[in-house]
């Protein structure tokens, strides 16, 4: 099987409300879609959705360097089976720590090729049966307190359990009455608090041992310098269960925080760490140390999404929510029917027949069906 063609497209998609971080606000998502086109006819279709801020290359630099492999004329060999598959990448001079954005669109398009070719689902290379369906929990928009509440009851009605908040951009007074109010009005869900690494220890102390007792799941990345000294002192003053997400982006952090087990809940975003092989790695050190393991995505399209609820329904943690329910904030998509949860759940989707379900002018574009 050869290489005959890859093809890539990129995409400005409208989000349906503006979404606030610590960061920033997002209104719109860019994005670049990759074809794989071989001689056998299957076509692997990947999603590169750059996010420099968490950590991967820009926009612009995934942009050249799809439109650089794109210009190819002789494609190195593909293997037949996946672990030397999934270096291929490697041979068009695409590393997952330089590029991990379209290391992944890469691996992802290799991985369906090989699935398509070989007759299976793509989701039974991921080495664990996947759960049809994924818990899902809610990430509530908005940057007043009234507006989070209210996205806090649209998202219970709609029967999400799980409910994720940012905190951390605010005054820590504001936040604690947030926190106070949400816990009352919604006692029967899990919430979720994500800082962005917003705190100093005392802060981060104060905070946890405030919020402490009340239905909190977990909080995440509270403290700004993450190590094995302040996690430990934050340990010592507060039960509340921490999960780490920023930190599982440096192999050499994050380890050794495993291996102490100083946190609860490792939070992995595949498609920032770019890499099929270290999201594997990183999920199975953490189980090893009853350290659960939450998958999140990070505003992709519908396509990249789909990938990361194959690693959400196989290597994550079965009795969390995962957090790939942001398909609910798209305006505008690349497949014709966006992924979205019904109820707080997700069920998984077909990874194999995702070039079938683009949209027309993005087929078009990927010289994919009648326009190829």
């Amino acid at each position: 099987m050869k290489i005959t063609r890859i093809t890539c497209a990129c995409r400005e998609l409208a989000l349906a409300k503006p979404v606030f971080a610590s960061r920033g606000v997002t209104t719109t998502r860019a994005v670049i879609i990759l074809a794989i086109h071989t001689d056998s006819g299957a076509v692997g279709i990947g999603e590169a959705a750059p996010l420099p801020d968490h950590g991967t290359e820009t926009f612009e630099s995934c942009w050249y360097a799809a439109r650089r492999i794109c210009g190819y004329q002789d494609y190195p060999p593909l293997a037949e089976e996946l672990p030397p598959l999934m270096k291929w990448p490697q041979s068009v001079d695409i590393q997952y720590s330089a590029h991990p954005a379209l290391h992944f669109a890469l691996q992802s398009a290799l991985l369906t090729i090989l699935a398509v070719t070989q007759d299976k689902q793509a989701a039974a290379f991921f080495g664990e049966p996947p759960r049809p369906a994924i818990s899902v929990n809610a990430l509530l928009p908005g940057s007043t307190a009234d507006t989070i509440l209210d996205a806090a009851g649209c998202a219970v009605d709609n029967g999400f359990r799980t409910l994720k908040i940012k905190v951390g951009r605010r005054p820590l007074g504001e936040d604690l009455e947030l926190i106070k109010q949400m816990s009352f009005t919604f006692p029967d869900v899990r919430l979720r608090l994500d800082a962005n690494n917003a705190w100093d220890g005392e802060d981060a102390a104060h905070f946890c041992g405030t919020v402490e007792g009340s239905n909190i799941e977990y909080i995440e990345d509270p403290l700004q310098a993450t190590n094995l000294f302040t996690l430990s002192t934050l340990r010592k003053v507060s039960r509340l269960p921490i999960a780490l997400d920023d930190a599982a982006r440096r192999p050499d952090v994050i380890e050794p925080l495993i291996e102490e087990r100083l946190f609860d809940v490792l939070v992995l975003k595949p498609t920032v760490l770019g890499s099929f092989d270290l999201v594997s790695d990183l999920s199975a050190k953490a189980r090893r140390k009853n350290i659960d393991v939450v998958i999140t995505s990070t505003l992709e399209s519908s396509i990249g999404l789909s990938y990361v609820c194959a690693f959400a329904a196989t290597l994550g943690s079965a009795q969390r929510a995962h957090g790939v329910g942001t398909g609910l904030l798209l305006e505008e998509d690349t497949l014709r029917q966006t992924l979205r949860p019904s109820h707080g759940t997700l069920f998984f989707p077909d990874l194999n027949n995702l070039s079938a379900k683009l949209t027309d002018d993005l087929a078009r574009e990927l010289l994919i069906g009648n326009a190829a």
